[in-house]
C-alpha cells in the first residue's frame, strides 16, 4: 500500500508544478515485453459498489454534450516545448491533438450506427482554449457540422457552427455558464442527458488551463455557473484527472443524479468514445448507469488504452453524497475534540492510504482514497470511522482500476500530507468538502506548523525475526512530540573519504512491527542499486524512492529527473524477485511560479534513445541532518533504455531518516556495508 515515505524524502525542498499522464511506447530488453508492458499484463480490480441500476429513461434519445478545453493536450504535441504546434510549423494547420482523436473517436462511433441508431444520438460539442487557428475562443458544434468539420481532418476551420465567440476565455464562469445554458436548450424532450468536461483536472483546484489565456476554471466557478442555471442531468464525467474526489461531487451535486471520474491522473488519450457513441445509438433505453459503467469498462479494457499506468475510473451516485458528508462532518468534530490525541492517527491514516496525484514537488498528493482512510481510522475512532467507510461504499456504484492502482475504492479527499497546497491557500472554504473537514484541517496544518522540534530515536537494537514489510534487521523505536509523517531506509554512498556527507541513492520502506507502535525494522542493504544503461557508453545510478506496490507486488519507484530539458518524474516499476524492470514512463511537469496553482496534465512517456536525462541528487549531511539537493550531468541515451540491478561503488552506508509534518528531519546511525 503506498506510503509518502519516500517522495517526502527525496521532494521536499521543491515547488508545485503541473504533471501529465499519457501513452508509452516500449522498454526493450525485458522477455516478453512489448510497447512498455511486461507480459502477464496488471490484473484490473472491480469494486461492484452499491448495485444502483438506475432507471429507464423516458425515451431514447440521449444527448452527449462535451465542454472541451484543447489546452495544450491539442495544440503542444510535438515537439513538447511548451509551444503552439502551429507555431512551430509556421502557421501551417497541425491535426495533431488529444482534442481531435476524441472527436475523430465520436465520429468512428456514430458512423458504425444505422440511420435509426443515429435518430437516437444527439451530441453538442464545445470546443476551444488551445492555441490553434481552430481552437480559439469557444465554438458549438452538432454532429451533423462536426461531420462536415472533419472533411478536411482539421477541426473548428469549417462552419456553419452553431455559435462561435473568438474571444471568449473558456475558463471564464460566464463562458461556462453560457455553456450549460446552451445545453438545457438542447437537452429539452431527451431522456438521457450526460455532460462531459474535458481537458487537464486538478480535483478541488478545477479544470483548464485555457492555454490563450493562461487561466484555470476553478470548482467554485462552476458550482456557481450550475447554481445560476439551476441545472438538472442525469450523468456528468470528467474525462479529466483527478476529479472523483469528494470535493469535486459536492459541487455538481443537485444537479447530476450521477459522476463519473477519476481518483487517479487520467492517460492523455481520455476515454474511448466510440463504444461510448455506439452504446447511446444501439442501446437506447439504456439506463444513466449502464451508460457510465460502459465509460469505466472501456476506459479500463480498452486495447487502445493498455500501455498506460495508473488507470482508475468509478462512478458515485450524487443522491447518496449527503450521507458521506455527514458521516466525514461528525468524525471530523470528534478528531478535532482532542486533536493531539487525533493528530498521529490521522497521519498514519494518511500514510496507509492511496495517493493519488502523487507525482510533484514536495510530494504532496492532492488526495487520498476516501474509503481507505476511513477504515484506517476505524480501529482508533470505532463507529464514526465505519460510518465514514459505509457510507463511501454505499455512494459509489462502480469503481476499476487497472491493476497498477491497488485499494483504489472510488472516491477521494484533500490530503492531510498536504501542508504545501494548505500553505498556499490552494484548499478553504470555497472548495473544501465540509465546513467541519475544513476545521479539522485547519487545526492539524496549524499544530504541524508549530512543531519545531527533530524527531528522536531511541536506542538500535538487532531483530531477526521478520516484521511486516520486510525482513529481521535494525530495531528501532523513532518518536515526534507532535506526530510522526514518513520514516524512510536510506541507501548512501560517503562523497568523501572520511567525510560526513553521503549521496542517497535509494529511499526505501521499512518493516514495521505492528505490535510496537513507530517501532520500525530496517534490513541490511547489499551495496546494489539500479543502474541506467544503453548498451553504448552510458551507466548511471538512479536514484530512486520507494511509491508503492502493484497489485503483482512489483514496486513503484520515483525519481526527479530533468528530460530532454523539462522537468519531469521518471516512474519505474520493478520486480524484485527477478530484479529486473516490469514498466517504465516518464511525466513531465509545468510550475506556476505565480500562483502556485496546478492542474494535472494527461500525457506520459517512455525514456528512449535519443532521449536526454539526469537526476536530481539528494546529499544528507550526518552532522546536521541538513540536506542539498543538486543536477546530476545530463547523459544522452545512444541506444535504448536498459535497467540493471547492480554493484555500487565506494564506500556505502544505510540509515533510517525520520520526518514530521513540519518537515524536521533526523537521521539515525550510520551502517556501513562491508
Amino acid at each position: 500500500m503506498p506510503r509518502p515515505t519516500a517522495r517526502r524524502l527525496l521532494f521536499a525542498p521543491l515547488v508545485a508544478l503541473s504533471l501529465s499522464i499519457g501513452c508509452l511506447p516500449g522498454l526493450p530488453g525485458l522477455a516478453g515485453s512489448h510497447d512498455g508492458v511486461a507480459s502477464g499484463a496488471h490484473l484490473s480490480t472491480v469494486v461492484e459498489g452499491n448495485g444502483d441500476t438506475g432507471t429507464a429513461p423516458a425515451n431514447g434519445r440521449t444527448l452527449l454534450a462535451i465542454y472541451m478545453m484543447g489546452s495544450d493536450l491539442e495544440d503542444d504535441v510535438s515537439p513538447r516545448n511548451k509551444k503552439s504546434d502551429e507555431t512551430d510549423a509556421g502557421g501551417a494547420l497541425v491535426r495533431t491533438g488529444a482534442g481531435s482523436d476524441d472527436l475523430r473517436e465520436i465520429l468512428a462511433g456514430y458512423n458504425q450506427l444505422s440511420a435509426t441508431e443515429k435518430a437516437n444520438t444527439d451530441i453538442l460539442v464545445a470546443m476551444g482554449g488551445a492555441r490553434k487557428q481552430g481552437w480559439k475562443g469557444i465554438k458549438y458544434l452538432n454532429l451533423a457540422m462536426l461531420v462536415n468539420d472533419a472533411k478536411d481532418d482539421y477541426f473548428g476551420n469549417d462552419g456553419p457552427f452553431l455559435d462561435e465567440d473568438p474571444t471568449a476565455d473558456t475558463a471564464d464562469k460566464a463562458t461556462f455558464q453560457a455553456f450549460l445554458t446552451k445545453v438545457q436548450a438542447r437537452a429539452d424532450g431527451a431522456g438521457k442527458v450526460y455532460v462531459d468536461l474535458w481537458d487537464h483536472g486538478g480535483a478541488y483546484l478545477g479544470l483548464g488551463p485555457d492555454k490563450n489565456s493562461g487561466r484555470k476554471l476553478s470548482l467554485k466557478s462552476m458550482e456557481q455557473a450550475l447554481d445560476a442555471t439551476k441545472f438538472q442531468a442525469d450523468v456528468v464525467g470528467f474525462d479529466a484527472c483527478l476529479m472523483a474526489s469528494l470535493e469535486v461531487a459536492t459541487a455538481f451535486s443537485g444537479h447530476f443524479k450521477y459522476m463519473v471520474a477519476s481518483e487517479e491522473t487520467e492517460p492523455g488519450h481520455g476515454w474511448d468514445y466510440t463504444p461510448i457513441v455506439a452504446m447511446m445509438g444501439k442501446q437506447p433505453m439504456a439506463t444513466s448507469v449502464a451508460m457510465a459503467r460502459n465509460v469505466v469498462d472501456t476506459f479500463i479494457t480498452s486495447p487502445k488504452h493498455l500501455k498506460t499506468n495508473g488507470r482508475t475510473l468509478s462512478v458515485i451516485s450524487l443522491e447518496k453524497l449527503a450521507g458521506v458528508k455527514t458521516s466525514l462532518d461528525a468524525l471530523s468534530a470528534k478528531l478535532n475534540a482532542d486533536l493531539p490525541a487525533a493528530f498521529q492517527p490521522l497521519a498514519t491514516a494518511v500514510h496507509k492510504s492511496p495517493k493519488y496525484g502523487s507525482h510533484g514537488a514536495h510530494g504532496d498528493e492532492y488526495s487520498v482514497d476516501l474509503q481507505a482512510f476511513a477504515d484506517s481510522l476505524k480501529g482508533d475512532f470505532g463507529s464514526v470511522g465505519g460510518a465514514l467507510r459505509d457510507a463511501v461504499k454505499a455512494a459509489v456504484v462502480y469503481a476499476r482500476d487497472s491493476g497498477d492502482k491497488p485499494q483504489s475504492h472510488g472516491m477521494t479527499l484533500f490530503s492531510l500530507d498536504n501542508t504545501t497546497y494548505f500553505g498556499w491557500s490552494l484548499y478553504g472554504p470555497g472548495n473544501s468538502a465540509t465546513t467541519n473537514w475544513l476545521g479539522l484541517v485547519s487545526g492539524f496544518m496549524a499544530r504541524a506548523a508549530g512543531d519545531l522540534q527533530k524527531p528522536a530515536f531511541q536506542a538500535e537494537s538487532i531483530s531477526t525475526q521478520a516484521v511486516t514489510g520486510g525482513p529481521g534487521g535494525v530495531r528501532v523505536k523513532v518518536t515526534d512530540n507532535a506526530g510522526l509523517r514518513d520514516v524512510g531506509v536510506i541507501h548512501a554512498v560517503r562523497t568523501e573519504p572520511g567525510g560526513h556527507r553521503y549521496m542517497e541513492i535509494a529511499v526505501e520502506e521499512p518493516g514495521v512491527a505492528e505490535t510496537q507502535p513507530n517501532t520500525y525494522v530496517m534490513p541490511p542493504w547489499d551495496g546494489k542499486a539500479i543502474h541506467l544503461m544503453d548498451g553504448g557508453r552510458v551507466d548511471v545510478l538512479v536514484p530512486v524512492v520507494h511509491e508503492g506496490l502493484n497489485e503483482e507486488g512489483a514496486i513503484l519507484y520515483m525519481a526527479k529527473v530533468r528530460w530532454n530539458d523539462q522537468d519531469a518524474v521518471l516512474f519505474l516499476e520493478w520486480d524484485t524477485k527477478t530484479n529486473e524492470a516490469v514498466d517504465q514512463w516518464v511525466v513531465p511537469f509545468d510550475e506556476d511560479a505565480v500562483s502556485h496553482d496546478e492542474v494535472a496534465e494527461k500525457e506520459q512517456f517512455s525514456l528512449a534513445e535519443g532521449d536526454t536525462i539526469a537526476f536530481n541528487l539528494t546529499t544528507t549531511d550526518s552532522d546536521t541532518d541538513a540536506e542539498t539537493h543538486s543536477w546530476g550531468p545530463a547523459v544522452k541515451l545512444t541506444h535504448a533504455p536498459v535497467w540493471k540491478y547492480g554493484p555500487v561503488s565506494g564506500e556505502k552506508f544505510y540509515f533510517l531518516k525520520a520526518f514530521d509534518l513540519h518537515g524536521n528531519a533526523k537521521d539515525g546511525p550510520l551502517h556501513k556495508v562491508e
